[in-house]
């Protein structure tokens, strides 16, 4: 992603999602991290069981909210990521498996049926054709008609979707994941796993890359040093031979 567009993204999801909670000084640390995954892992199960969207963004909206914590022993810390990950790749699988690859924004779906079935007014109710053979044709189009849109407008959502949820599991690798061999098969383990397709696998691993001048990422970066700098204003990658705090 372009570093000049990078800063946007942020107030860019705050529009696209407005009930994207927003943390606030010990609010993260209310509730147990494991609460706010068991509360995502729930939701995600009503959704691949209802297909209401309502679930999918409570679901996503709980991972929001869970912290990795910052304390405990290295195994802790280590687990703590590896439940964080498996959540948000299971997200980030159940969203691609309900996205319709032929999906085509462009196409408005039509109220088509024959005209002798149509009412005589456009818009009109079932109820206002006499004839019942009429009637049922029409009546059967509406259905037609409204399940179109209904699925349209699931596959839009899922698409805007999509951005915040892309986001957000890309921040996730990126700050908790290090280039070390160690992450690295912890990654492709919990990726294998959760069925995300294999073409978003480059791009998850182009963030966790080492950069020039970013300390932040470097997997010799120890937490004793992270506590200390005070230009870093997050939680710094877990490596499997760093240092505990």
């Amino acid at each position: 992603m372009n570093l000049l567009c990078r800063p946007l993204v942020p107030l860019l999801l705050l529009c696209l999602f407005p009930c994207l909670p927003t943390a606030r000084a010990g609010e993260a640390d209310a509730k147990p991290t494991i609460i706010f995954i068991l509360e995502a892992a729930a939701e995600l199960a009503q959704f691949e069981k209802t297909k209401e969207l309502e679930h999918f963004e409570k679901a996503f909206h709980a991972m929001t909210h869970a912290s990795h914590p910052v304390t405990g022993s290295m195994s802790e810390q280590i687990q703590a990521r590896q439940e964080q990950g498996r959540m948000w790749f299971n997200i980030l699988a159940v969203l691609e498996g309900s996205m319709d690859p032929k999906f085509n924004p462009n196409n408005q779906p039509r109220l088509t049926a024959p005209a002798w079935a149509m009412p005589m007014f456009s818009g009109g109710s079932p109820e206002s054709i006499e004839d019942p053979k009429a009637r049922a044709v029409y009546k059967k189009a509406l259905k037609k008609y409204s399940e179109e849109i209904k699925e349209r407008n699931f596959q839009h959502r899922l698409r805007q979707m999509e951005l915040g949820v892309s986001f957000c599991v890309n921040h996730f690798v990126e700050s908790r994941y290090t280039t070390s061999v160690e992450d690295r098969k912890e990654f492709d383990q919990l990726f294998r796993e959760s069925g995300v397709s294999e073409a978003r696998k480059p791009m998850l691993k182009a963030h966790r890359e080492p950069q020039k001048g970013l300390k932040f990422l470097d997997p010799r970066y120890s937490f004793s040093e992270w506590r200390t700098n005070k230009n870093f204003g997050v939680n710094p990658p877990i490596d499997l031979k760093g240092r505990a705090p």
